[in-house]
């Protein structure tokens, strides 16, 4: 049995999940997951099934014409072994892990799927540098949704490459926010995806999805359950 439980919320809530029938040994990269089963399901379809497992996941889906599918089938694997299995199904991703960059502790973490090439890629917003934002007392759910008017940079950028007028599938209504709760930040010399990150942490877990497609000009927030 490990020496201790968990390095993060997110752990302990996985661990519950478990009912206490696994040991977690190093962090949440060590977590290991009884049974991961998908069949012919794209990467977003498989994190999705990694969320069941209390695993959080934020997923950057990249401008691809044909998604790809996949199935597997894995018994007693640690969630770092999953996701080395689903990069290499869809080759046209990476994973890697965020760390908290203000919480006093360190060790809390979650998981970033994105493209291989997305922090290299000049239309991807996520890039967006931030030189200084402060939120206060925001739920963090609409904070997701709402993050390009809430970042004056991201704000700027992001009108530059959307039509004028707007996309008519990104207007629409926030969404309820399932747990009446806040959260507040103060960032300085950080990126979109930092600012993402940090909700997500603050949160106990509510996880971002961002897309965005080339033709139509669309880029779009939502939470990712």
């Amino acid at each position: 049995m490990a020496t201790r439980l968990a390095s993060s919320i997110f752990l302990f809530m996985a661990l519950l999940l478990f009912g206490g029938s696994r040991v977690l040994a190093k962090g949440l990269l060590d977590l290991v997951i009884p049974r991961f089963e998908v069949h012919e399901a794209t990467l977003e379809r498989a994190i999705r099934e990694l969320h069941q497992w209390g695993v959080p996941i934020c997923f950057e889906r990249g401008p691809v014409n044909e998604p790809t599918t996949f199935s597997l089938s894995l018994r007693d694997v640690s969630v770092r072994d999953v996701l080395n299995a689903l990069i290499s199904a869809d080759k046209r991703y990476i994973w890697e892990v965020h760390r908290s960059m203000t919480l006093p502790s360190p060790t809390l973490e979650i998981i970033n799927v994105l493209p291989a090439n997305g922090k290299g890629d000049p239309e991807n917003l996520m890039n967006v540098r931030v030189d200084s934002l402060e939120l206060k007392d925001i739920n963090p759910a609409q904070a997701i949704e709402r993050i390009y008017q809430l970042v004056p940079e991201l704000k700027k950028a992001y009108w530059r490459r959307v039509p004028p007028g707007g996309v008519l599938s990104e207007i629409r209504p926030l969404t309820p926010p399932e747990n009446e709760f806040s959260i507040s930040l103060r960032l300085h010399g950080v990126s979109v995806r930092d600012v993402l990150n940090e909700i997500t942490l603050r949160s106990g877990g509510v996880c971002w999805l961002y897309e965005y497609s080339v033709s139509p000009r669309r880029h779009t927030w939502q939470v990712f359950h």
